[in-house]
C-alpha cells in the first residue's frame, strides 16, 4: 500500500494519472465528434442518436464516470502546474533533447484547459440542462436536440465564442495527447506522434466547427 501511495504522490505518478484521465477524455471526444457529424444527416438522425444514448440504463453511470475522470484530470493539472512552477524549470521542464519546452502552445496547456473548462460549463448549461424541446418520430417522443442547438448557435456572439473556444480545444487536444503519450515514455517516432495528435485534433475540432457553422446558417 505504501508503494502505491508513494506512486500517487510522486511527480511521475501525478503526471501519468493525469495522462490516463486525459486519454480517457480523448476517447470521449472522439465518440462525441462522431455524433456531431450526424448533424449533416438531418434532425431525425441527430436526435435519434442522442436519444439512443440518453435512454440507456447505464447512461447516468457513464455521466458520473466522465465527471470523475474530468475532475481527476482538472485537479491533477492544477497540482502539476503548481509543482512545475515551484520547480522553476527543473529536469521535467526540458524536452528529451535537453532543451526547454518553450513552445507557447505547450507551455500554455494549463490556461488552454481553463478556457476549455469555461466552454464545457457553458456547453452543459445550455444543452444538457437547458430548455426542453420535444419532437416525435414514428410515435416516439424525444428531445429535439437539433432545434435546441440551433436556437442558441444562431446568436452571433455565442457562435463566435464557440468558434474561439473550439480553436483552443483543438490545440489543447493535440498537445495534450502528445504530452500524455510522452508521460509514458512514448517519444518516437516523433513525426508519427505529431501526425497522429494533429489528425485527431482536426477530426474532433472540425466536427464542432462544422456543426456551429451549419447551425448558424440553418437557423439565422
Amino acid at each position: 500500500m505504501s508503494k502505491i501511495m508513494s506512486y500517487f504522490f510522486s511527480s511521475i505518478g501525478r503526471k501519468q494519472l493525469m495522462g490516463v484521465a486525459g486519454l480517457a477524455l480523448c476517447g470521449f471526444m472522439f465518440t462525441h465528434a462522431l455524433g456531431n457529424y450526424l448533424i449533416f444527416f438531418g434532425p431525425e438522425a441527430y436526435n435519434s442518436y442522442s436519444h439512443s444514448l440518453t435512454s440507456m440504463s447505464i447512461f447516468p453511470i457513464i455521466e458520473m464516470g466522465l465527471l470523475v475522470v474530468f475532475l481527476t484530470h482538472l485537479i491533477l493539472a492544477i497540482v502539476v502546474s503548481i509543482y512545475n512552477k515551484k520547480a522553476k524549470g527543473g529536469q521535467y521542464a526540458k524536452t528529451p533533447r535537453g532543451k526547454r519546452g518553450t513552445s507557447l502552445l505547450r507551455s500554455s496547456l494549463f490556461w488552454q484547459g481553463i478556457i476549455v473548462l469555461v466552454f464545457i460549463v457553458g456547453h452543459l448549461v445550455t444543452l444538457r440542462f437547458g430548455e426542453e424541446i420535444h419532437v416525435t418520430y414514428s410515435g416516439l417522443e424525444m428531445d429535439n436536440l437539433f432545434a435546441l442547438v440551433g436556437s442558441f448557435l444562431k446568436e452571433p456572439i455565442i457562435m463566435i465564442f464557440y468558434m474561439l473556444s473550439i480553436g483552443v480545444l483543438g490545440f489543447h487536444l493535440a498537445h495534450g495527447l502528445q504530452a500524455s503519450l510522452k508521460t509514458f515514455g512514448i517519444y518516437h517516432p516523433e513525426t508519427l506522434l505529431n501526425i497522429l495528435s494533429w489528425t485527431f485534433s482536426v477530426f474532433v475540432s472540425f466536427s464542432f466547427f462544422a456543426q456551429v457553422i451549419f447551425m448558424f446558417v440553418q437557423f439565422s
